[in-house]
């Protein structure tokens, strides 16, 4: 006997035809809770947005809040946006993102948030080196320093430098060809959204006028 949850890949209404969030089964092995997606989704926006415990590991999140007036509101948003049902290349569904049409945004919204593959969600970040103040994509190597970046075919090594300025504009330099690599593949290969596109090239654009300005990049 125990109880157990189930998320499913699918969205249920009750018997006055609301969209709920989950429902429970009990059998002669105890009680199964069944997430619906957008259940799913809506419990992990309201995490990221008022859970302390999950806010103080992640402190990029506070502050943050949830702009849909109720679970209903959300629901009917999200299963009319492009790429809600949609699967990556990995088989897995694409993301709830809120960064990449407002950078910087902390509203979850109909107008600021949107579906893309994973790529693409953990493309954007504000994260440095989590055990330094070293720039983003730098890490001690020594007296030296390292620089790393993540690509379409994994993390590589960008090799060895005097001095962190260095190491960053390396990584840098990679970044925007990942960043462009991603947005091709996001247009081409997932047919997305035109303007989900521009605004992912819109950060390679930004990161290369701060190469050429010798300006530490601190948000993607």
């Amino acid at each position: 006997m125990g109880n157990k949850h189930v998320y499913l890949e699918y969205d249920v209404m009750d018997n006055e035809n609301r969209w709920i969030r989950s429902f429970n089964h009990r059998d002669g092995f105890g009680s199964t809770q069944y997430i619906t997606r957008c259940g799913r989704l809506w419990e992990s926006m309201q995490t990221r947005c008022y859970n302390e415990l999950y806010l103080s590991k992640f402190p990029t999140y506070s502050g943050c809040t949830n702009a849909f007036s109720s679970f209903q509101e959300f629901v009917e948003w999200a299963r009319g946006e492009v790429g809600y049902m949609a699967t990556d290349k990995y088989g897995k569904f694409w993301c709830l993102d809120k960064d990449i049409l407002v950078k910087g945004n902390k509203v979850y919204a109909s107008n600021t948030c949107c579906f893309v593959p994973e790529d693409i969600n953990v493309l954007f970040s504000t994260k440095r080196n989590g055990r330094s103040n070293l720039p983003m994509g730098v890490s001690k190597a020594n007296s030296k320093f390292r620089a790393r970046c993540h690509t379409l075919s994994g993390r590589i090594d960008l090799g060895v430098y005097k001095t962190p300025e260095e190491a960053h504009k390396a990584w840098q330099t990679t970044k925007v060809k990942h960043i462009r690599d991603v947005a091709e593949e996001y247009l081409v290969y997932y047919k997305g959204r035109e303007d989900v596109y521009a605004s992912i090239l819109s950060r390679a654009e930004s990161i290369e006028q701060e190469i050429k300005d010798g300006i530490i990049t601190t948000l993607v």
